[in-house]
């Protein structure tokens, strides 16, 4: 299991306020699977916004924040986990992605997974978090916990949904900025997952560690979510250039089953590049592949429909940002209008300032309201 940052450098805090990344890899006798905007195209611009300016090597608020205004569709992941105090360090995860599971007649259903937080979910106040002087707070304290024998946790459930009930849902399953409320797809519990070790060698069990959502194993496949279905190559590309053709040989990556496939040479080829077995589908020596069912149905026509309508904005996709906003405590909303304040005093451009503030009005007017009164009150008492 590994925790990320996405917008962070090498060395910048763990507990800044930023996208969370939580990887887990299962090892199991038949290979590795691997657990990891709704536009393909704009999944790497969201990752450049929340990144430093590539002239001041700084943290860049406009951009953070003219991103936001310009694309709508991340209202709901933005006021949900940037600006509440969510995630900050105590949290739960999600898969994000829909995936399929897979049964050997080839009937499948979509599902979903979430990691609930057997910690509870603590989290940093925005004074708190700057009083930190420790960049690397967060990972010290799960280390600690994890020395201490303290076997930190978390219960993984399944949300679970047929394809005729994907059909009739009123949010496009395959929409990534959009969750499967629990009062709507309730949670299954499947499992549990707990840290009982840490690294005997930060570089080589961390650094080198390689994850990627095309690491699969028979019964999960992944979905027509354009942009998990980027994520397959992109993931495994990006691992090839940092550590290598031959990553998956690493030992903290390679798998506890046998390989067998076509793939030779390379550098740092670790296992004998699988002796004199030819590297072509010989006559005298097949690769095993049992092909599984596929049930053909209508389902097909409808998942070129739903991919189809992805990158434009309507008034449904505001609604999951109004629902978060107002099931939200007086304190948790306090806390969400002024970070989002707080951030949002920081961009120079008064465009973009406009244009988030008339992003979030279509969510809630009451909250693009306080934000409005709490900018301006912070900049008359400065």
């Amino acid at each position: 299991m590994r925790f990320s940052n996405a917008g962070g450098e090498k060395g910048s805090f763990d507990t800044g306020r930023n996208v969370r990344g939580f990887a887990v890899k299962f090892r199991t006798p038949k290979g590795n699977w691997d657990l990891t905007i709704r536009d393909p195209a704009k999944f790497p611009l969201l990752i450049q916004a929340l990144s430093t300016n590539t002239q001041t090597g700084r943290h860049d608020p406009d951009a953070t924040f003219d991103y936001l205004g310009s694309q709508c569709r991340g209202l709901c992941p933005n006021t949900s986990v940037f600006y509440p105090t969510l995630g900050l360090p105590k949290t739960d995860a999600f898969s994000g992605h829909v995936y399929k599971w897979v049964k050997q007649d080839g009937s499948w259903v979509y599902v979903k997974i979430t990691f609930k937080s057997l910690q509870g979910n603590y989290n940093y106040t925005a004074a708190e978090q700057g009083s930190i002087q420790n960049p690397g707070q967060a990972s010290q304290e799960l280390f600690e916990s994890i020395q201490a024998g303290e076997r930190p946790g978390w219960k993984v459930y399944a949300q679970v949904m047929t394809p005729r009930d994907a059909e009739k849902f009123r949010y496009n399953v395959l929409d990534l900025t959009k969750e499967w409320r629990e009062d709507l797809v309730p949670l299954n519990e499947i499992g549990k997952v707990e840290l009982t070790q840490n690294p005997t060698n930060y570089f080589a069990e961390v650094e080198q560690a390689a994850f990627t959502p095309s690491n699969i194993i028979d019964g999960w496949e992944p979905s027509d979510d354009p942009v998990l279905q980027m994520r397959l190559f992109a993931y495994t590309d990006a691992q090839r250039y940092r550590l290598g053709a031959n990553y998956q040989q690493i030992p903290v990556n390679c798998p506890l089953s046998a390989v067998a496939n076509y793939q030779r040479d390379g550098a740092s080829s670790y296992l004998g590049d699988q002796g004199n077995r030819p590297a072509f589908d010989a006559s005298y020596a097949h690769l095993a592949v049992v092909p599984r069912a596929y049930n053909n149905d209508n389902h097909t026509i409808w998942k070129s429909g739903a991919i189809r309508y992805l990158s434009q904005i309507a008034p449904i996709d505001f609604e999951q940002p109004r629902y978060f906003y107002d099931n939200l405590s007086p304190e948790q909303k306090s806390n969400l209008v002024g970070n989002f304040a707080g951030g949002l005093s920081q961009v120079k451009n008064r465009n973009v300032v406009q244009r988030v503030l008339q992003v979030v009005q279509q969510a809630s007017p009451e909250l693009a309201q306080k934000i409005y009164f709490a900018m301006f009150a912070s900049r008359k008492a400065n």
